[in-house]
């Protein structure tokens, strides 16, 4: 579900929005989450930020988490913090930017991630920067 969200056009700074994104319902993002020991909100701001991560680093987009996150400079200072990222440059590889990020710590999600980061490097699976609002 975390891979709809990568692949969406605007930021799914809900779950509401993530959901439509994966095409499941904000009750089955809620059990899936709940199942795997992470909290809904955790998994989406993960996936909010993976998706900026994945777009930069697939060279469709510049790096620049003010114009591409739909939230307050606060919320997304601290969404950098937890994802152990700078707001000046992105991270270097998915890779080391998912063993990084202290937002989701769970080993087996960690791995599925992982797993899944070469299939994310391809450009043309890169998501499109939303309109902003």
């Amino acid at each position: 579900m975390i891979a709809g969200a990568v692949a969406a056009d605007e930021d799914p700074r809900t779950l509401g929005l993530w959901s439509r994104a994966a095409g499941v319902s904000t009750r089955t993002l809620q059990y899936a989450c709940a199942a795997a020991h992470v909290s809904p909100a955790a998994c989406r701001d993960l996936a909010r930020v993976l998706r900026l991560v994945v777009a930069t680093l697939a060279g469709g987009e510049a790096w620049d988490p003010f114009a591409q996150l739909n939230a307050d400079p606060r919320t997304i200072r601290r969404l950098m913090e937890r994802a152990g990222l700078s707001e000046e440059r992105p991270p270097g590889d998915l890779v080391s930017f998912i063993a990084r990020q202290r937002i989701v710590r769970r080993p087996p999600i960690l791995s599925v991630l992982q797993s899944t980061c070469s299939r994310w490097s391809a450009p043309v699976e890169a998501p499109r920067a939303g309109p902003p609002g």
